[in-house]
């Protein structure tokens, strides 16, 4: 019974080195993101609010969208923190495959791939408390030269590019 159970775990232990680590905190109606890799940590870190219906345009994704969107770069692995600042909550934007849970104590880490450009959505999937409906997943995927453009000199190009 031991054996089975050591190749699993030994099967999905990660063993690909994250050119990126971000970290993902849950609180009671917004997700907080950092970029763990960057020089100046602090500069990267910030809030991420649903936008008020009213000031949505046409093209926008009502309880979808967000003020500011977390940023990854294409064709990188990428290792996510996540944890949280009080409850339960469930970072789950399906679109990439990726699910994980937010717990106060705990700190769980899951990797992220993407392979193409754009928008990418999700939403807290977990009964979190009153606000548990208003807490949407945005995420924009650009190509990492973009990437590396949009936050300056504040990212080694080394760290991206191993």
């Amino acid at each position: 019974m031991a054996l089975p159970s050591f190749v699993l775990l030994c099967c999905h232990d990660e063993f690909v080195n994250p050119a990126l680590t971000v970290k993902a905190i849950g609180n009671q109606s917004y997700w907080s993101y950092g970029y763990a890799d960057s020089v100046l940590a602090d500069a990267l870190s910030y809030d991420s609010f649903m936008l008020p219906t009213s000031t949505l345009s046409s093209d926008m994704l009502r309880l979808l969208e967000t003020d500011i969107a977390m940023v990854l770069p294409i064709l990188l692995h990428i290792r996510l923190l996540v944890t949280s600042a009080n409850v339960l909550h469930f970072w789950a934007p399906p679109s990439i495959g990726a699910k994980c849970d937010a717990v106060r104590v705990c700190l769980n880490q899951v990797s992220i791939f993407s392979l193409r450009e754009g928008l990418l959505y999700g939403q807290c999937s977990e009964i979190c408390g009153l606000q548990h409906g208003f807490m949407p997943i945005n995420l924009e995927a650009v190509a990492a030269d973009a990437f590396l453009s949009r936050f300056g000199l504040l990212f080694s190009p080394h760290s991206l590019y191993r």
